[in-house]
C-alpha cells in the first residue's frame, strides 16, 4: 500500500502489472497534477494519455485525491485523468478535474475517468463518490467486453450548454455491464449544428445488462440514450436544460429497454 501525503505532486503515475492500493490525504488534500507532456500511454485505435494509469492488473485501487489534468490536452491528444486498461479495481472519494485543452474546445478527447481492455476480462470496476467536473468530452467512461461496472454517489458536471462538443455524463459501451446508482448529473448539452446529441447517460452495446436506479440528470440536452443494449432504469430524475418537463429519453434499437 502506499500513503499520499498532502501536497500538489505535478507528475504522471502509473501502476503497471501489480495489486496495489493507493490512499490520499483526501480529494483537494492530495493533488496529482498533469505535467504539460505525459510520457507514458496505452495504446487501444490510437496512444491515449493519462495523468494516472492503472493497467494489467486485477484490483488497484486508488482514493482520496485530486486527479488534475490542468488543461494540458492540447499536449497529449486522447488525453484522460484515470484510466483503467486491462484491468480492475476501484476509484473512490476522488475527484478528477480540467482534463480538456486550453481553452476548452471541440477536439474529440479529454475522457476524465476511463476504462477498456483488450482481453475479454473479466475485470469489476468501482466508481463511488467521486467529483467529476471540467472535462471535454465524457466524465465516466466503462467499455470493454468483460467489464462490469459499479459506478454509485458520483456528481458529474460538464460545461453546459456548448456549440462545439456533444458531451456525455456516463458512458457504458463495447461490451461493458453497470450498475448505474444515485449519481448526479448536470450541464451536459450540444447546441451545435451537426446532428450529434449530448447524453447524461449514454448506454450502448452490444453488451451486458445495465441497470440504473436513483440519482438525477439536470440541465441537460437528453436524460438517458440506449442502443442495442439491455437496461433498466428505475427511480431517475430528468429535466430539460431549459429547466422544462422531465428529459427521459430511451431509446433501444436492439435488445429492450424499460423504465
Amino acid at each position: 500500500a502506499v500513503q499520499v501525503a498532502a501536497g500538489t505532486y505535478t507528475e504522471q503515475v502509473v501502476v503497471d502489472g501489480k495489486n496495489l492500493t493507493i490512499t490520499g490525504a483526501g480529494a483537494g488534500a492530495s493533488i496529482v497534477k498533469s505535467p504539460a507532456s505525459l510520457a507514458t500511454s496505452f495504446t487501444t485505435s490510437a496512444a491515449n494519455f493519462p495523468v494516472v494509469l492503472l493497467e494489467n492488473a486485477a484490483d488497484i485501487r486508488l482514493s482520496g485525491v485530486t486527479v488534475d489534468g490542468d488543461g494540458q490536452g492540447a499536449a497529449n491528444y486522447r488525453f484522460m485523468g484515470v484510466a483503467f486498461w486491462n484491468a480492475g479495481g476501484k476509484l473512490l472519494d476522488c475527484d478528477v478535474v480540467r482534463v480538456r485543452d486550453t481553452p476548452f474546445n471541440g477536439s474529440q478527447h479529454g475522457n476524465a475517468v476511463y476504462a477498456y481492455n483488450n482481453t475479454g476480462g473479466p475485470y469489476a470496476i468501482e466508481v463511488g463518490n467521486c467529483t467529476v467536473s471540467d472535462f471535454q468530452k465524457n466524465g465516466i467512461t466503462m467499455n470493454g467486453t468483460g467489464l462490469t461496472a459499479d459506478v454509485h454517489d458520483c456528481t458529474v458536471t460538464g460545461q453546459g450548454s456548448t456549440t462545439v462538443t456533444a458531451q456525455n455524463g456516463i458512458q457504458v459501451a463495447f461490451g461493458a455491464g453497470a450498475t448505474l446508482s444515485d449519481n448526479a448529473i448536470s450541464g451536459i448539452g450540444y447546441t451545435g449544428t451537426n446532428n450529434a446529441v449530448a447524453s447524461g447517460l449514454l448506454l450502448y452495446g452490444p453488451g451486458a445488462a445495465t441497470t440504473v436506479s436513483g440519482g438525477s440528470v439536470t440541465n441537460s440536452q437528453m436524460g438517458c440514450y440506449v442502443a442495442d443494449m439491455d437496461a433498466n432504469v428505475s427511480g431517475l430524475a430528468a429535466s430539460s436544460r431549459k429547466g422544462g418537463a422531465p428529459n427521459l429519453v430511451m431509446r433501444s434499437i436492439a435488445g429492450t429497454a424499460s423504465c
